[in-house]
């Protein structure tokens, strides 16, 4: 059993600071008698007055019984009491409704600190402050006021945890609206105690959950919070997190272009997707992708089929596919000839399938439709629009009859999944009685529907293994608390097995002719300096020179850039390389998450279709080869053209290599970039490469 189940399924609870001119306590006791709430429950009132007509006691000490948890109602002055009573009582669940803490400024700062000292220093499970509480349908505890006002959701497989006590009450409606059926809700506050991951950690080893959702304003144990996030995937049960408070991309001192790619929101995505982490874009759906992961299970092969009652419907589905990056199954010949016996003659059999409204009026029809695409051996997923009639009880049971019929789970066939049209499209009634004939009913239009099956499609095909960071074969001998210059940053990728051009470096301009003559071939000449990681800025790169006369020329400007800063002459020249696919590779450490990988379209398009891809280190090759199938560059990956395909595995283990690198050089490397990265045919070179260490200090 986890260390929070008697908080969430307490016995016996108290509520401490109950008074009938207190509007909460009434609420609180109205949510536990809707909920039917069967355990001992002790009301504390410092004066020994009724509250809602029931007896009172005047302190904690009086219970004369064990108590599993205790609300406390009072204000934020006298929490610090309360909580002290509690703790003398032998009472180790706590939750704290009183706001006026750290959101308050600094007064409140020091009382919540003092919380903070309280639950370790007595071992405590502390809910709150500023948190509502919680629901648990199963258990019939409902600690969480707003619920006396609003429906209740039904007892169901997904939970909730939220930082906003707001927005757990949208959710409690979002989910009684829609019947999506809930396991446990919490709203967690300030977490001075109980903290999200906590709650996580609770949640893999709660047998009724099986997908969960987070509402997170911010994460305060970055490691804590991965490593069980990291759990419950491994344990099968996503878990979808909106994460808001996204601000634009951090400004950095040094590697400006990987620094622009990662910024705060990224690191953040970075961090979920290498623990499996969904990140969705709003609550409704968080839900709908929470209801898919508990619903539907997980197809053999990634490609669906859509079905609808019509072509509007049918191009709605079609264009969210596309959109979405979701695979439409080609149907078989054999699903064609068995779906051409039951549509009218101005049907057509296409994926997706317009069923006409043959498959409303003729229950029969639906059922063929539906156990046809299903059978078909390329179809993983099988998304069904089917409006259930309302109006007649008989319409109604033909309808859920054979849907139920079509939809039964078969391993040899795929899952079907079904869409009335909307997040609230059935009466409450007739979503129980689809219930009752185990019907997997999707809370949404197809639209939503396709867009959340593409968000766990992702996490179908996540990674079952954690990255393990192989050590680069060399490290540098030189000092890392010195700046480095391109051409320390290129003898290391070298010797690490990473491909980078050909280049020689000089000090002279007899000697950057003489290195150009090896080449029958236009050359590159750039500036080398420790000091002056962007080159291009300075005038330090010169492109395509032809020749000695042009050679010499460009040496000549490099060294006057140089002698402007008071360093000495010094280019690197190569061969110019020819057109290709340009990609950046970067590594920046971020202050929360530690180092995130940066894989985008590189080059001059780095920052202009801002086409990248992010995960923490360290990374394997294939979740390498993920991040290169999320960019949109992928299809020119793929070749055509006139173009061949790239070698996505030679690339993925070269960007690998480049992490575990990054890795091995420790907290004192800020940034390792490679932009571009360049892919021709079947070749994968680093064309220039910006090392940026930390400033030597009492922390390095």
């Amino acid at each position: 059993m986890s260390s929070l189940s008697t908080l969430f399924a307490p016995r016996s609870i108290a509520l401490v600071g109950a008074s009938d001119s207190a509007p909460w306590t009434q609420l609180v006791l109205d949510g536990l008698d809707r909920v039917g709430y069967a355990g001992d429950l002790h009301l504390v009132n410092g004066r020994g007055r009724t509250v809602g007509g029931r007896a009172t006691v005047t302190g904690l000490a009086q219970i004369g019984g064990p108590v599993d948890l205790a609300y406390l109602l009072v204000p934020e002055a006298a929490v610090e009491r309360a909580l002290g009573d509690a703790t003398a009582a032998g009472i180790r669940n706590i939750v704290v409704l009183a706001s006026g803490f750290t959101e308050a400024g600094a007064h409140g700062a020091h009382a919540e600190q003092r919380l903070r000292e309280a639950v370790v220093r007595s071992g405590l499970h502390l809910i709150g402050p500023n948190g509502l509480g919680f629901v648990s349908p199963h258990d019939r505890v409902a600690l969480f006021p707003p619920l006396a006002r609003r429906s209740l959701p039904p007892a169901g497989s997904v939970a909730m945890v939220s930082q906003s006590g707001g927005i757990a009450a949208e959710a409690l409606d979002l989910f009684a609206a829609t019947g999506v059926g809930l396991s446990l809700l919490v709203s967690t506050g300030n977490e001075a105690g109980v903290d999200v991951a906590e709650v996580i950690d609770h949640l893999v080893g709660d047998p009724r959950t099986g997908a969960i959702c987070l509402f997170l304003e911010t994460v305060r144990r970055p490691r804590a919070f991965l490593d069980a996030a990291r759990r419950a995937s491994e344990a099968g049960k996503p878990v979808i997190a909106l994460k808001v408070g996204r601000s634009a991309a951090s400004a950095r001192t040094v590697a400006a272009h990987t620094g622009a790619l990662v910024g705060d929101d990224r690191a953040t995505r970075s961090a979920f997707a290498s623990v499996g982490v969904v990140a969705v874009d709003s609550l409704e759906e968080a839900v709908l992708a929470a209801a898919i992961a508990t619903t539907v299970p997980p197809p053999a092969v990634p490609a669906i089929a859509a079905a609808g009652i019509s072509g509007g419907a049918c191009s709605v589905a079609a264009d969210a596919a596309d959109r979405y990056g979701v695979t439409l199954a080609d149907l078989a010949p054999r699903t064609v000839a068995a779906l051409s016996t039951v549509l009218p003659s101005f049907g057509s059999v296409t994926n997706p399938l317009d069923a006409t409204g043959a498959a409303v009026s003729n229950p029969a029809v639906l059922e063929h439709v539906l156990t046809s695409l299903r059978a078909d051996p390329g179809v993983g997923l099988v998304l069904a629009q089917v409006p259930i009639p309302v109006d007649g009880t008989g319409a109604t049971t033909a309808m859920l009859d054979a849907a139920a019929r079509a939809t039964r789970p078969d391993p040899g066939r795929a899952p079907v999944a079904l869409c009335p049209g909307s997040a609230y499209g059935l009466p409450a009634g007739v979503r129980e009685r689809a219930r009752e004939h185990g019907l997997p009913i999707l809370p949404g239009s197809m639209t939503q529907v396709v867009r959340a099956v593409a968000l766990m499609s992702r996490w179908w095909a996540r990674p079952h293994a954690t990255a393990v960071s192989s050590p680069p074969s060399v490290l540098p001998r030189r000092d890392l608390d010195e700046p480095w210059s391109e051409e320390d940053g290129r003898q290391l990728l070298r010797a690490n097995g990473i491909p980078v051009a050909p280049a020689t470096i000089v000090t002279t301009s007899a000697a950057a002719v003489a290195a150009a003559a090896q080449w029958d071939e236009p050359v590159a000449l750039k500036l080398v300096s420790p000091h002056i990681p962007h080159k291009s800025d300075v005038g330090g790169v010169h492109l395509g020179l032809v020749g000695p006369a042009d050679v010499a020329r460009g040496f000549a400007q490099v060294a006057a850039v140089l002698a402007d800063r008071g360093e000495p002459p010094c280019a690197l020249v190569g061969p110019m390389r020819p057109d290709g696919i340009d990609l950046i590779v970067g590594v920046v450490r971020d202050a929360q998450w530690g180092p995130v990988l940066a894989v985008g379209l590189g080059g001059v398009w780095t920052e202009v279709l801002d086409d990248v891809s992010t995960r923490l280190l360290p990374v394997d090759v294939p979740t390498v080869r993920t991040m290169l199938d999320d960019l949109r560059a992928r299809a020119a990956l793929a070749g055509g053209r006139g173009h061949p395909p790239a070698p996505l595995h030679e690339l993925a283990q070269v960007i690998t290599r480049i992490g575990d690198l990054a890795l091995a050089l420790g907290p004192r490397l800020t940034a390792l970039e490679i932009n571009p990265l360049r892919i021709v045919s079947d070749s994968v070179e680093a064309l220039d490469v910006v090392v940026t260490l930390a400033e030597p200090g009492p922390s390095t």
